[in-house]
């Protein structure tokens, strides 16, 4: 697991605990190959993009950080046995895309990959231009819109995409 972060937003060094949040791209490396989840923007759709890309930077504005929090260990070398895909219309009339990924691994460990960031207050807010990492379910029940208004959990479902994947 790596993160592709900014090297001037903050997040340069390894996070813990149970959010963490991500620039650019998350990487993932399984026995056969790398997937990597990041952010992506079409005019008004905003989603998330998945990938069979390597980890590759030019230039000094972004590094590459390894996920080394105890969070993430509990997963490391367990099987995924479950992706479930969460969507979401990012604004009236335009189509649905990929809003959230849950992976299921043995033993019940679940990770969400979402669109979101870490406010000041440490809440975690929809944001459609970062990604934010949530080991504890729970903390995806009171992610807030930008507004604050509105949990995003509510109309965002997860679906079952597929079952027993080897990881």
């Amino acid at each position: 697991m790596a993160y592709g972060q900014s090297a001037f937003a903050g997040y340069a060094d390894p996070q813990d605990g149970d959010i963490h949040q991500v620039d650019f791209e998350l990487f993932m490396r399984f026995g056969n190959g790398v997937i990597a989840v990041t952010w992506d923007r079409d005019d008004r759709v905003e989603g998330l993009s998945v990938s069979t890309a390597e980890p590759y930077y030019e230039g000094d504005d972004t590094v590459l950080v390894p996920a080394m929090s105890t969070a993430w260990a509990a997963a490391i070398g367990r099987v995924v046995e479950a992706v479930d895909f969460g969507w979401q219309v990012s604004e009236t009339g335009v189509p649905e895309s990929l809003w959230g990924i849950r992976l299921g691994f043995s033993e019940g460990r679940r990770v969400v990959i979402a669109l979101g960031e870490i406010g000041s207050d440490g809440a975690v807010w929809y944001h459609p231009d970062s990604l934010v990492v949530l080991f504890d379910e729970r903390d995806l029940a009171r992610c807030r819109t930008l507004g604050g208004t509105a949990a995003v959990s509510g109309p965002i479902i997860f679906e079952t995409a597929t079952s027993a994947v080897a990881g």
